[in-house]
């Protein structure tokens, strides 16, 4: 069995979703609010990966309605790669030397998530903070899709 954490980074919080593909459902986790260089995101992702124990890590590239790269994109592979290093120094428990990182188009997963949450009775601010552990289950989800 594979399991995966993936991540939907932003520049204020980071969406963390959870997935193994025997069961080929992603899981909204939690909604890291630090951002990716703080030593604070780094811990409290440390824990996560020390808890579930993924295999490798999924992250959502921002890709233009063209399909190429944005901007951002170059910014969330620099900062992932950056997180891999210090995460991999820093993992207790692990099988592997190596946590390996699957790029997936992020195109539209926000709005997916914001047209899920729609009819729900949350609150605008629920809403914001649940949204993006949504957009990463999202991103997660058309990864395991394509397996």
């Amino acid at each position: 069995m594979q399991r995966y954490i993936s991540l939907d980074i932003g520049k204020k919080r980071t969406g963390v979703a959870l997935v193994d593909d025997s069961a080929r459902v992603a899981t909204p986790l939690t909604v890291i609010s630090a951002g990716t260089s703080s030593n604070e995101f780094l811990n409290e992702l440390i824990s996560l990966i020390n808890e579930w124990e993924p295999t490798a890590l999924i992250v959502g590239l921002p890709i233009d309605l063209k399909g190429r790269e944005a901007v951002a994109a170059q910014d969330v592979r620099a900062r992932t790669a950056a997180l891999v290093d210090k995460i991999n120094q820093n993992l207790v428990s692990r099988s592997r030397d190596v946590l390996d990182v699957h790029y997936v188009d992020e195109r539209l997963t926000t709005a997916q998530a914001e047209q899920s949450m729609r009819d729900t009775e949350m609150s605008a601010d629920q809403r914001k903070t649940y949204r993006d552990a949504l957009a990463a289950a999202v991103i997660a989800q058309s990864f395991i899709d394509s397996l």
